[in-house]
C-alpha cells in the first residue's frame, strides 16, 4: 500500500472517531505519541544489551559525549523548531510562504552546526581527558548535523505526521538491526552513534520528499532571510539553552568531577526517566500548534484551555511518578542487572523530577511562549541554569550521582515556582 494511502485511512478514522473542538490535538497526540514510542522503543530494546555490550565504563564514555554534543544540538536548534512550528500553524496554508521558512530555518542550522564544530574541536583536542576519546565525540557530533536536516517541526506545525512517524519506525527498526548485528563489545563503541546518523538521515530524505508531494514550495534561501530567522529565534534560543543546560550541564558535570562509572549510573537513570517522560512531553507538543492559533484568536479561550490542560499534565505526571517511585526497584534490575543497583537512589530521587519536569514544560512552552512572554521566559530560565550549575557541583561532590539527581531535582521545583507565580500575577491562568 502507497504511503499516501495509508495517510488518507488514518486520517478517515479520525474524522470518524475524533470529531470535536481539540480533534487536531488528539490526531497530533497520537502520532507523537507513536512516534516518540518508535524513538524510545528500538532503544529500549537495545538499551539492556548496549550497557552489558559496552559496560559500565563504555556506556559512562559514550553518554559524556552524548551530553557534550547534546550543548551543541542546543546551539543548531536556536528556539528554530518553536519558533518554525509557531510560524507554520499560523501560516499552514500559505504553502509557498510556508517552503521560505522551512528553507530558511534549516539554512541557518546549518551555520550554527558549522560553528559548533568548530567549537566542539577546540574543546576536545584542548582537554586532556576528552582528547584521548576524540574519535566517539566527533561521531556523536553527525547527530546534531542530521538533526539540523530534519523537517519534523515543520510536520508537526501543519499537523499532518503521519508520514514522519512510518519514516521514523523504519529508520529506528534498521538502526536496531545494526546495533545487534554489529555492537559486539566496548571495541565497536564508535559504531553506535554512526548507526543512529544513518539511520536518521533516511529519515530527511522521505521527508522532504514528502513535503514536495504536498505542494509546499523549499527554495534556496536568501543569507538575510535567514540572519532575520537567527534574531527572531534569539529569545527562544536563550531560554532553550537553559533548559537544555540543566540536564545536559548535570551529566557534563558529573563526568569531569568524578568518573565515568558515576555517569553511567546517572545516565542510565536519566534514560530511563526520560522514556516515561515521553508519555508527559508529547501531550504538550501535540497541543503546541493548537495553543497557538487558539492565542491568535481568542486569548480569553485560551486561557480556559491552559487551565484545563494543566489538569491534565498534573494528573498524569503525578501518576507516573509515583508509579516510578514504587517500581524503581524492579526496573533496575529487569533493564539494567545487577551492576546497576547504585541507580537506584538515583532513580527515585529523578522520579519527583519527572513530575515536576512536566509542569515546566507546560509553564514555559505551551503556555509562556504563545502568550508572547519569551523574555520573561528567558531570564526565568537562565536563573535556574545558574541555581542547577551551583547545586550540581556542591551536591555531586558529595554524593556523586545522586547528587546529580538531587540538584537537578531541586532546579525544577524552583524553576516551577517561577513560572506559576509569573503567570498567576500576570492573569494567564
Amino acid at each position: 500500500m502507497q504511503l499516501s494511502k495509508v495517510n488518507e485511512t488514518i486520517r478517515k478514522i479520525f474524522s470518524k472517531f475524533f470529531r470535536s473542538e481539540y480533534s487536531s490535538i488528539i490526531e497530533s497526540y497520537v502520532f507523537l505519541f507513536a512516534i516518540n514510542i518508535v524513538n524510545y522503543l528500538f532503544p529500549f530494546i537495545t538499551f539492556p544489551y548496549l550497557v552489558r555490550v559496552l559496560k559500565v565504563e563504555g556506556y559512562g564514555l559514550l553518554s559524556l559525549a552524548q551530553s557534550l554534543a547534546g550543548y551543541f544540538s542546543i546551539l543548531s536548534n536556536y528556539g528554530f523548531d518553536i519558533i518554525g512550528i509557531q510560524k507554520i500553524a499560523i501560516k499552514r496554508e500559505n504553502k509557498e510562504e510556508s517552503g521560505e521558512v522551512l528553507t530558511e530555518i534549516i539554512g541557518a542550522k546549518l551555520l550554527f552546526v558549522i560553528a559548533g564544530f568548530l567549537i566542539l574541536s577546540c574543546t576536545v583536542f584542548l582537554v586532556p581527558k576528552l582528547r584521548g576519546h576524540y574519535l566517539i565525540f566527533f561521531l556523536s557530533y553527525l547527530a546534531i548535523l542530521v538533526e539540523a536536516l530534519n523537517p519534523y517541526w515543520f510536520f508537526r506545525g501543519i499537523e499532518k505526521l503521519t508520514s514522519i512517524a512510518i519514516l521514523t519506525l523504519i529508520s529506528k527498526a534498521l538502526y536496531t538491526i545494526g546495533i545487534f548485528t554489529l555492537v559486539k563489545s566496548q571495541k565497536d563503541l564508535n559504531l553506535v552513534p554512526v548507526l543512529g546518523s544513518i539511520a536518521n538521515i533516511l529519515v530527511v530524505f522521505g521527508a522532504f520528499h514528502k513535503i514536495i508531494k504536498l505542494g509546499y514550495i523549499p527554495r534556496f534561501p536568501r543569507f538575510q532571510n535567514v540572519i532575520t530567522q537567527a534574531k527572531e529565534s534569539f529569545t527562544i534560543f536563550l531560554a532553550q539553552v537553559t533548559k537544555s543546560l540543566n540536564t545536559t550541564s548535570t551529566t557534563f558535570i558529573l563526568g569531569i568531577m568524578t568518573n565515568n562509572t558515576y555517569v553511567g549510573y546517572f545516565a542510565a537513570a536519566q534514560r530511563i526517566v526520560a522514556i516515561i517522560f515521553t508519555f508527559v512531553q508529547i501531550t504538550q507538543q501535540a497541543a503546541y500548534p493548537y495553543a497557538n492559533r487558539l492565542v491568535a484568536t481568542s486569548k480569553n479561550s485560551a486561557k480556559k484551555f491552559f487551565k484545563k490542560f494543566l489538569l491534565i499534565v498534573i494528573s498524569l505526571g503525578g501518576l507516573l511518578s509515583l508509579m516510578l517511585l514504587l517500581i524503581a526497584n524492579v526496573i533496575i534490575k529487569i533493564l539494567l542487572g545487577q551492576a546497576y543497583i547504585p541507580s537506584l537512589a538515583t532513580l527515585r530521587i529523578l522520579s519527583l523530577f519527572l513530575f515536576f519536569a512536566g509542569l515546566e514544560n507546560t509553564l514555559s512552552i505551551l503556555i509562556m511562549v504563545p502568550l508572547g512572554f519569551k523574555r520573561e521566559l528567558a531570564k526565568i530560565l537562565w536563573s535556574s541554569s545558574i541555581i542547577n550549575i551551583i547545586l550540581t557541583i556542591l551536591t555531586v561532590r558529595f554524593f556523586n550521582h545522586v547528587g546529580a539527581a538531587i540538584s537537578l531535582t531541586i532546579t525544577y521545583i524552583y524553576t516551577v515556582s517561577l513560572l506559576y507565580t509569573f503567570l498567576k500575577k500576570r492573569k494567564a491562568l
